[in-house]
């Protein structure tokens, strides 16, 4: 645990230039807290022709991709295609990781932002939060882009932050986190 608090603290350290007690604060607020995933109160984006979901909520790890008001744009939406290779593993590994994408839509703008995820290139579903309830449900959360891709455990507490899709210290850990809850799943 020590160690994973350590690769979170180095990640940011290396990535940010906020004092390091202000991101050793977000972590620590952040770190071990339960998320809540309002999914009802969403609208979800499914690519045509695919079959990846994230209904299944029986799973031992959830990643979660948030995006906000403030870095929802159509730079970051064409990037989503980049997570294609990691939502593979929603299948490689049933019942063991699923993804949540989320995407706070600006006040009025969530069926304009529905149109325009045909571009994403990502062949996953995605929750459009047109309410704002994941972050009203979440205050944990900061603002900070860098704290709004985090794992999940099968209780919704946070035991990873940080994109491993960015931070190859990141997919090594989440990687590992993986293979220990697959390792767990056969001893049940």
């Amino acid at each position: 645990m020590k160690l994973v608090l350590k690769c979170f603290l180095f990640f940011f350290l290396m990535t940010s230039c906020s004092p390091k007690d202000k991101v050793k604060r977000l972590l620590e607020e952040m770190h071990g807290s339960t998320v809540s995933i309002p999914l009802n109160s969403m609208k979800c984006w499914q690519p045509m022709g695919e079959d990846y979901s994230s209904a299944k909520e029986d799973c031992k790890l959830t990643l979660v991709v948030y995006s906000d008001t403030a870095d929802c744009s159509m730079c970051y939406l064409q990037h989503l295609g980049l997570w294609n290779d990691f939502v593979k593993m929603e299948k490689e590994h049933e019942g063991i990781i699923r993804f949540l994408f989320i995407i706070e839509a600006r006040d009025g703008e969530a069926d304009n932002l529905y149109g325009q995820l045909g571009m994403t290139n990502l062949k996953h579903c995605i929750y459009i939060d047109g309410n704002r309830s994941f972050s009203k449900n979440n205050p944990q959360i900061p603002s900070n882009s860098l704290c709004h891709t985090f794992l999940l455990d099968e209780s919704n507490k946070i035991v990873l932050i940080g994109n491993p899709i960015k931070n190859e210290a990141i997919e090594k850990i989440f990687l590992r986190k993986i293979e220990e809850a697959k390792d767990s799943s056969k001893l049940q």
